[in-house]
């Protein structure tokens, strides 16, 4: 009778520790998922704010700044092959990456031992000379002007 508490904690203990590592895990797949997103999306802006540069120029550009931020700051995240591309006006960058999950043996519904995430950023290019005029069309309709 004495002991009860012993085989209780026991008992409880590790289930408690194994969701704990858990939740932290997947603390860290978030953080590395946003970092991930964060990098995205600072590359895609040196793209569509890059001057003076072909499209090849700028998705060139638009590479080598992902390449060169933040690597370094990922907790376990494995990134794949970064791809971007440039058409029509639109400049797009496609990631995905995964960490592995921490407790390989405990994963049934599937044999893939890793989360994995995949995302793509889109921008469109425009123009200055559009920009102007759509930015005084709207300061006329503000006004109350008429504009076509």
């Amino acid at each position: 009778m004495k002991g009860y508490f012993t085989l209780e904690a026991a008992l409880i203990m590790p289930i408690v520790l194994g969701i704990v590592f858990l939740v932290i895990y997947m603390w860290f797949y978030a953080y590395d998922r946003c970092l991930m997103e964060q990098d995205m999306g600072t590359s895609l802006a040196s793209g569509v704010y890059a001057q003076n540069v072909n499209e090849e120029q700028r998705v060139a550009g638009m590479l080598a700044k992902y390449s060169s931020i933040y690597k370094d700051q990922y907790f376990g995240w494995e990134s794949g092959q970064a791809s971007a591309s440039y058409e029509m006006g639109e400049l797009s960058i496609k990631q995905n990456g995964q960490i592995r999950f921490p407790f390989g043996g405990l994963r049934f519904w599937d044999e893939d031992n890793t989360w994995s995430h995949e995302r793509l950023y889109k921008a469109t290019i425009i123009k200055k000379i559009f920009g102007i005029r759509t930015i005084r069309k709207l300061e006329g309709l503000i006004q109350g002007e008429k504009n076509d």
